[in-house]
């Protein structure tokens, strides 16, 4: 799987590096704005959840249960003052939901260019991190096969 270039912001970045010298730090994202074309946002997600799993990566969940209808082709992070802190956007739709159906998206998201520790997530608390030895969260389990060939590395 290829990673999504998310871009940070101008803007994303000034405040986290405010939140993290001079702020009340760390700089919380707590809607995730859906959009259907680079600019064209279909509505705002608040069910969001997630945390940090290593110094300058986030993960971040979020879940629509409503009946709207949508293609999405890209995602904004938004800050709990209003400021976009990160965009991404592609042409081919990375989802389609339809009214009786149900979207759960989980990103991790490489920080690299803000203090580490300096953004956090807000919402609803829910979350579906990675594993890892001591930490709770989702894993792929490996085949017979691969534990045979010794070829599940993760």
């Amino acid at each position: 799987m290829t990673a999504l270039a998310i871009t940070l912001t101008p803007e994303g970045i000034a405040a986290a590096v405010n939140a993290a010298n001079t702020g009340p730090a760390p700089l919380i994202l707590n809607q995730i704005a859906l959009l259907s074309g680079p600019t064209t946002e279909i509505k705002r997600i608040t069910t969001l959840g997630g945390e940090a799993i290593a110094d300058n990566i986030i993960h971040v969940t979020i879940t629509d249960e409503t009946a709207d209808t949508y293609t999405l082709t890209g995602l904004r992070l938004i800050t709990d003052g209003g400021i976009i802190f990160a965009t991404y956007h592609q042409a081919s739709p990375i989802l389609e939901k339809g009214a009786e159906q149900l979207v759960l998206l989980s990103a991790d998201i490489l920080l690299t260019s803000v203090p580490p520790g300096s953004v956090t997530i807000g919402g609803t608390g829910f979350q579906y991190p990675p594993a890892t030895t001591t930490r709770q969260g989702v894993i792929e389990i490996a085949t017979d096969a691969e534990v045979q060939a010794r070829t599940a590395t993760t």
